[in-house]
């Protein structure tokens, strides 16, 4: 039963979602626990330049997220070769980011909450259970669309906010035409342009 889909994650990360988290934005941006982050055009990181990440969580001591932006080139056949289910998923598979680049996790949109996940906005949710990825993949669930993320993005206590501090990030809402765009090469520099016209 697709055994090799083991997700290898941070666990305590993600039980750490159950806190309130804090989100250091724009001064009347209410908290809230997810948005995007979006590159400045000046960070020049390979994993990270021209990137639009999902965060999933900013609290006192981490956050965590998806790099919704990087397709790799290469299917998810590749990664799990013996595993007949993988050919099903005809999209390929995405750059999440630089931490535990052998953990799997994938992103659902579906107007019911596929369980176990974790709720991002209205209809779209965040997996890690290697069953329920089994289950998606295999149309045993009903869903309009999956993503799959191999590895993460994480930041250490104080990190991001030194970041944000020093003019790395733009902090925006998520919005659900960014979650699963089917223009993933055109959306860092989509949200670039709306920067420039509502902020500068």
């Amino acid at each position: 039963m697709f055994t090799r889909f083991g997700v290898r994650f941070v666990v305590f990360i993600f039980l750490s979602l159950a806190f309130n988290p804090v989100v250091y934005a724009q001064p009347d941006q209410e908290a809230t626990t997810s948005y995007l982050l979006v590159a400045h055009p000046d960070v020049k990181h390979p994993g990270y330049s021209r990137s639009v990440i999902l965060v999933m969580a900013h609290m006192e001591k981490n956050a965590i997220g998806v790099i919704l932006n990087k397709p790799m080139p290469v299917m998810l056949e590749y990664y799990f070769p013996d595993e007949p289910v993988a050919l099903k998923h005809q999209e390929p598979v995405f750059y999440g980011g630089a931490f535990s680049k052998n953990a799997y996790t994938f992103l659902i949109n579906s107007q019911t909450q596929p369980k176990p996940t974790l709720s991002v906005i209205e209809d779209y949710w965040l997996g890690v259970d290697s069953q329920l990825l089994y289950k998606a993949l295999d149309n045993q669930i009903k869903l309009q669309k999956i993503r799959i993320f191999k590895g993460f993005s994480s930041w250490a206590p104080g990190q991001l906010e030194s970041e944000i501090n020093h003019g790395l990030w733009y902090i925006l809402p998520a919005q659900t035409e960014q979650l699963l765009s089917d223009s993933p090469e055109l959306m860092w520099q989509t949200l670039i342009d709306q920067i420039n016209r509502d902020w500068i």
